[in-house]
């Protein structure tokens, strides 16, 4: 397995497998328009990356930085190839290229109850298998409830509204604001 990564843009070669396995992947209400997506990725810090092994597209991760912090807003693998290693190959691409920043992403709170339930069990179990630990936090997106796992040290809900602002500027912050839940 030899992981090569790219960064990608809305003209980028592969751009339709990514836009496809995002589609697939991501439930409907979870999913950013895609223009938006390649629009932020223009700002520094933000990064739209594809993966390839031997030519095979495997997925993709979009990750934001502020200060220390990089958020992994997406990380998704091509269902044909679960379970084959790449996911956590991706991880460590990510924590590899960015020494020092501590890692964050959020994930369907496994313990709320869903059609799905055994999938995020399954993800939780993925995440903390790499190293991530939860903070603790959760926060709710329109109906969904999200649990907050970092490594490399803990993540405020202070420190992620302030990287949310920063990566959605002020048009959408509004849309993009985390709201704990207690």
């Amino acid at each position: 397995m030899s992981l090569t990564a790219e960064n990608i843009s809305r003209t980028s070669a592969g751009v339709k497998d990514v836009e496809s396995v995002y589609r697939a992947v991501f439930p409907k209400d979870e999913q950013l328009p895609m223009w938006f997506l390649f629009w932020r990725a223009k700002k520094a810090g933000i990064d739209f990356i594809k993966f390839v092994d031997d030519k095979t597209f495997v997925g993709f991760a979009y990750t934001i930085k502020h200060h220390d912090l990089l958020y992994v807003f997406y990380l998704a693998v091509d269902p044909k190839l679960h379970s084959k290693g790449y996911g956590s190959k991706i991880l460590d691409y990510i924590e590899k290229n960015h020494p020092g920043y501590r890692l964050a992403l959020e994930l369907e709170d496994p313990d709320q109850l869903a059609d799905n339930s055994e999938q995020r069990h399954r993800r939780k179990s993925f995440y903390l298998k790499n190293g991530f630990e939860s903070t603790g936090i959760k926060t709710r997106e329109g109906k969904v409830v999200y649990e907050l796992l970092s490594k490399n040290g803990t993540c405020s809900i202070s420190e992620f509204a302030a990287l949310m602002r920063h990566y959605s500027g002020l048009l959408f912050s509004r849309y993009l604001k985390p709201h704990i839940v207690k």
